[in-house]
């Protein structure tokens, strides 16, 4: 019985497929290091084989640059397999890597990266040449789950939060200076989601052409008197947390886009599992939200790349770090 499809081996396949033969012929020199030439008709299958062969992905990785391995560890962690390149630099500086496009080149070139294009389309020569038609900002990359899996262990260097670089004082806790830890049931914000789904599952949400919200959607989730109720163990006010459930429920699969209006989409299947799987999804969509800001609330029309995807990236693996639990999926 043949294994079941994978649907980012086939991603990879089908983009490698459309690379020009000397590119897909330079890609798999780097990926499989074949010790004879291989048919043209084969290139693309055997790097793909190549991407689910732990030991060989392993090799490849430790052969990368360090910033080209931070950047695929940072992907692991994620938990979501695309990227805007755009994010992925701004990722990189903040950890202290000012290379720009290199680290995503270098990956772009071993095979370990892949450019996300649309289903149907031309075929291309060379990555600046993709690069150069999409644009940087809007360009986005994939890595296949099986490949950054294997970068999570990478040390990003990120600071340890647990003691601030400082010792704690003696018997803080005991004496009232520290306020016990706060911990939350995990259910508030899949419940959130659950409403936003309802509402827009009774009321398709319109989008303008530029896929932003009508003022009347865009009052309705902000003075929902559930969407936008504080939760229980809040510690700041979170600015429009309507808007968030809505294209946070988006971008985990809970909504559909089509013809301008986001539908109610049936539950991904980790919705009827027990929590942790819901709480792992949500963990890889929140770095999805575009149109949120944790500050600013909606923000609509922004030019170049958001800051949240990353910013709150780096702040939940800061946490992590800091010898907390890490948060599910990390």
């Amino acid at each position: 019985m043949p294994p079941p499809a994978d649907p980012w081996t086939d991603r990879a396949r089908d983009v490698l497929s459309r690379y020009a033969e000397s590119l897909r012929r330079d890609v798999a020199a780097k990926l499989v290091r074949p010790r004879t030439p291989i048919p043209a008709d084969e290139l693309a299958e055997r790097c793909v084989a190549a991407l689910t062969n732990p030991p060989v992905i392993d090799r490849r990785i430790k052969e990368q640059p360090d910033a080209a391995r931070k950047l695929l560890a940072l992907v692991g962690l994620s938990r979501r397999p695309t990227w805007k390149v755009g994010h992925l630099v701004t990722l990189l500086a903040s950890l202290g890597h000012p290379e720009g496009l290199a680290p995503v080149m270098a990956l772009l070139q071993a095979g370990l990266l892949y450019p996300d294009l649309p289903p149907e389309g031309r075929g291309y020569t060379a990555f600046e040449s993709w690069l150069g038609s999409v644009g940087v900002l809007q360009a986005s990359v994939f890595a296949h789950p099986a490949v950054a899996g294997r970068a999570r262990g990478v040390d990003l260097g990120l600071l340890d939060l647990a003691s601030g670089g400082r010792q704690p004082p003696v018997d803080v806790t005991n004496r009232g200076l520290t306020p016990p830890p706060r911990h939350a049931d995990g259910l508030d914000w899949p419940l959130r989601l659950a409403v936003a789904w309802q509402q827009v599952d009774q009321s398709p949400v319109r989008l303008t052409q530029t896929n932003t919200l009508f003022k009347r959607d865009l009052t309705r989730l902000q003075t929902d008197a559930v969407l936008s109720a504080p939760a229980a163990d809040q510690l700041v006010e979170i600015a429009d947390a309507g808007v968030l459930a809505l294209f946070w429920a988006r971008a985990v699969g809970l909504l559909a886009g089509e013809d301008n209006e986001l539908r109610a989409a049936p539950f991904p299947p980790a919705w009827g599992d027990a929590l942790a799987p819901a709480l792992a999804d949500l963990w890889a969509g929140l770095t999805a939200v575009e149109m949120w800001d944790p500050l600013r609330g909606y923000t609509p029309g922004e030019t170049g790349t958001s800051s949240a995807p990353t910013a709150g990236l780096l702040a939940l693996l800061l946490l992590a770090s800091g010898g907390r639990q890490p948060p599910v999926g990390v």
